[in-house]
């Protein structure tokens, strides 16, 4: 969901999602959403 003022850049960041079933967590993963942009693409790998 896109903030109504930052946009795009409010969702970029370290995300984490957690999936339960009947109250335990059967999969769970931390994953990094970054810009389309080839630049941010590169810069984000340090280069």
């Amino acid at each position: 969901m896109l903030h109504p003022v930052d946009g795009l850049e409010s969702n970029l960041g370290e995300w984490h999602m957690v999936i339960e079933m009947q109250g335990k967590v059967i999969a769970e993963k931390k994953f990094k959403v970054t810009a389309r942009d080839e630049g941010q693409f590169w810069k984000n790998r340090g280069f």
